[in-house]
């Protein structure tokens, strides 16, 4: 019999996702157990299970679920819970109050300390569950070694079908979906409202689902959004005790989505968290140069979990798919940039002589040779970076178009006419430019009519190879690499089943790009900015 172990940190709500997985299931096929306490015991995990009589399965996987901090601070902190918030304040402020001299009791404390301790008593409690929930990802993903067993990360803010479907079919493609984050929401802070590109992207999941496609989200979870305001006289923006609203869900529907709502709260942005709702301290908070220091602490924090975390989704899929990663500006995004740099790794590494289980499957899959990274560009994100990549600007930057198509093209005729480097250079300018840095001239370079015969096939692989490592990021072959520019998303919509089967399979990519990428690039020699 197969099973599945679905973990996560307390806060997440598991039983309610549970309940959501064994609808996806039918209730009919699912039997669950909870084995928590036989995890936790002394036996290994593998020998508890065939103690219920699970023996030896042919599929098993492991899929931790976890939750934004904010969600899960707000169900822990609720009446009888872990942190009951009036239980553990009072202690709290007990506590402290052993340190004061006068022992009348913490409630003499002065309104604004009573109030900036009460706020530092919820930072403490966010800062553990941001310790809590790395741990508990750590012991997950070592469970599932132990295990031999397939590794997902995921948060519950995603549709119950796709962590379903994965669970249910062992040989389900992953693919991590990379876009960028920070960008659409500076959008949003100033203009008040999301910009078109969060519905475009939120709707890929949903779209490549139905080519049996499954997709990952990093705004599964989304917490690195405590509110920024520059203030005069200070050369750092301050923090502000207050939460900017969360990427918007991938559906209206919430009972579609593993997530619920935790009860004690409005809505899921949860924008008054962090502000002081004791009614016996109606003090605004004392300090708030120490109170954006203590922010900008927890921030620290949360930027750190969102590298390792969304490293290890790219590390536990099979694929990644680039989402308009030069929106807005004419370069990639950090994140962005940086998983793209992890998928090169991952995808060129190789052991010949794999030491763990996981090594051994992964070469017996053959799974990085099996990893595909597919981009999607919009045109006029592609027309920008096009008119930039020709100015002083993108050259003081180190970034010359020009330099490095003319660098692909002596490579390209030193190649196929066996010429050193120097003398490949000197026939390609005397060809293009009839001037020759050395005195160069037809009597030293036998065949150089050949050569400029072949020039504008060769000059025109050496734009599309150059294209090709600057709109991707990567130097990987190009059969491990597939690229879309499309006008807006929905001409996109005409591609999402060929985007599905190129990351499925072993297909070459499509090589329409190309035409469109020298079409706009045409267009910007044509009317320059």
């Amino acid at each position: 019999m197969d099973y599945v172990i679905v973990c996560a940190p307390a806060g997440t709500d598991l039983k309610g996702a549970v309940a959501k997985f064994k609808n996806a299931f039918g209730v009919n096929n699912v039997v669950h157990k909870d084995v928590e306490a036989l995890l936790c015991g002394s036996l290994e995990a593998k020998e508890a299970l065939i103690g219920l009589g699970y023996s030896e399965p042919s599929n098993h996987q492991d899929w931790p679920g976890i939750d934004d901090i904010y969600d899960m601070y707000l169900r822990l902190t609720d009446k009888d819970q872990l942190f009951d918030t009036q239980e553990r304040i009072d202690r709290y402020l007990e506590r402290i109050w052993d340190e004061v001299e006068d022992k009348k009791g913490p409630q003499n404390f002065p309104p604004n300390l009573r109030s900036s301790l009460i706020f530092e008593w919820k930072l403490c409690v966010l800062s553990n569950l941001l310790s809590w929930r790395h741990s508990e990802i750590l012991m997950a993903e070592s469970l599932a070694r132990q295990l031999d067993a397939k590794f997902l990360l995921g948060g519950v803010k995603q549709p119950t079908k796709i962590v379903a479907s994965w669970l249910r079919k062992s040989d389900s493609t992953l693919v991590y979906l990379s876009h960028p984050i920070s960008r659409p929401r500076r959008q949003k802070i100033e203009g008040w409202s999301w910009p078109p590109i969060v519905p475009q992207f939120n709707e890929l999941q949903d779209r490549l689902f139905e080519h049996n496609l499954v997709c990952v989200m990093p705004t599964a979870i989304d917490e690195y959004r405590i509110a920024q305001k520059s203030e005069e006289g200070t050369v750092l923006k301050r923090r502000l005790p207050v939460l900017e609203e969360r990427w918007p869900l991938p559906a209206t529907n919430i009972d579609s989505l593993l997530y619920s709502t935790p009860k004690n709260s409005a809505d899921m942005h949860h924008k008054d968290l962090l502000t002081n709702k004791d009614p016996s301290s109606k003090s605004e908070l004392a300090d708030g140069e120490v109170v954006s220091t203590q922010l900008r602490a927890l921030e620290s924090q949360i930027m750190f979990q969102i590298a390792s975390r969304d490293h290890l989704l790219l590390l536990s899929t099979n694929g990644l798919l680039v989402f308009r990663p030069f929106y807005l500006k004419n370069e990639f995004s950090h994140g962005v940039k940086a998983e793209i740099d992890h998928w090169n790794i991952l995808t060129c590494r190789y052991s010949k002589d794999p030491n763990t289980r996981a090594e051994k499957r992964e070469k017996e899959e053959d799974i990085d040779s099996n990893r595909r990274a597919a981009f999607i560009h919009f045109d006029v994100d592609i027309s920008s970076f096009l008119q930039f990549a020709k100015s002083d600007e993108a050259r003081k930057r180190g970034l010359d178009l020009d330099r490095l198509i003319d660098d692909n093209i002596v490579q390209r005729i030193g190649a196929e006419f066996s010429l050193a480097d120097d003398i490949a250079r000197d026939a390609y300018l005397t060809i293009e430019y009839e001037k020759s840095t050395s005195g160069l001239d037809s009597g030293r370079v036998h065949n150089l009519i050949k050569i400029k015969r072949a020039l504008p096939e060769i000059k025109k692989e050496a734009r599309i190879t150059t294209l090709r490592v600057q709109l991707t990021g990567t130097r990987a072959s190009s059969s491990k690499v597939g690229m879309w520019i499309v006008k807006d998303e929905k001409e996109l919509g005409r591609y999402y089943e060929e985007i599905a089967n190129f990351l499925k399979t072993k297909t070459l990519p499509p090589s329409i790009w190309e035409e469109r990428a020298i079409d706009l690039w045409n267009k910007a020699e044509e009317n320059p900015s």
